[in-house]
This record gives structure tokens, C-alpha cells and sequence, in this order.
């Protein structure tokens, strides 16, 4: 895609997605067990909400999107059953930045879609590079092993 023939930003319309898992024991999808975390109730999957990606990244990158394509989201809020949010899909080059906005305008999620399976420049690759390692004493316990008897 050349500068010249990239499309403008895509936004999608607002969708109520459905928390289908609802029943599911243990679960952060279930009500009682998010109530516990302190969420405002059983969370809807972020696979239910990349799908509100795809018509625009097939408009983006076409039907081959789906055999060679990458998509890498980062959540920054929780969404619960039927609350409403819009994707949006900026183009660019070598990937397109993807974010979701809930009907308050806040941010949902934020990541990247790419034509390439793999991007090694994937939101969730970015962030993980950045990462520093974990120091194996930080917590403050000590872990001891015994000998084996």
C-alpha cells in the first residue's frame, strides 16, 4: 500500500458485543467471580472484541488478511455484557495502529494489525521487548529446594 492509495482512518460502528461465557465457573467472564476482582461484572472476551476489527482490516488488507494476517491488542479497560464500543483502525505502514473506544470515549484497547503473520513489531511483542526481567528475589519470599531423599 503506498501512501498515496492508503485509506484514511476506518471506524467502525458501535457494537454491543455479547459476554457468552457468562456461566462459566471460576471465570472472569462470570458476574459473581469479576464482582470479586472488583470488576463491574463478568468481562466480554478480547477475542469477541477483535472481531469487530475484521471488516475493516479486510478492507484494509483484503480476504488473504486471513491466512497471512496478524492482529496484537493490549487491553487497558474491561468491557461487560452489551456496553457498546467502536474499533478503529488507523492505516500505516508496515502495520496499521488499531484502537477501541467505549461509548464515553474511553480507551479500551489499543494495538496493531499487520498483513504479515508474525510482525516481530506486534503491540504485544513492543511491549514485551520492553519489559525489564523480573528479579527472582523481588517478591520477598525465598524459594529453597531440598534435596532429594
Amino acid at each position: 500500500m503506498t501512501e498515496a492509495l492508503a485509506p484514511q482512518r476506518l471506524t467502525g460502528p458501535f457494537r454491543a458485543p455479547h459476554n457468552g461465557f457468562q456461566q462459566a465457573p471460576g471465570s472472569i467472564h462470570n458476574d459473581e467471580v469479576a464482582a470479586k476482582l472488583g470488576f463491574k461484572g463478568g468481562t466480554v472476551p478480547g477475542s469477541v472484541h477483535m472481531d469487530q476489527f475484521v471488516p475493516m482490516l479486510l478492507q484494509l488488507y483484503g480476504p488473504t488478511w486471513f491466512e497471512t494476517g496478524d492482529i496484537s491488542l493490549h487491553f487497558t479497560q474491561a468491557t461487560v455484557d452489551r456496553e457498546e464500543v467502536r474499533a478503529v483502525v488507523e492505516p500505516g505502514e508496515p502495520r496499521a495502529r488499531l484502537q477501541m473506544f467505549n461509548q464515553a470515549g474511553q480507551q479500551v484497547c489499543v494495538g496493531t494489525a499487520s498483513p504479515r503473520a508474525r510482525d516481530e513489531g506486534s503491540e504485544v511483542a513492543r511491549r514485551m521487548a520492553e519489559q525489564a526481567e523480573a528479579d527472582p528475589g523481588a517478591c520477598g519470599s525465598t524459594l529453597t529446594s531440598r534435596p532429594a531423599t
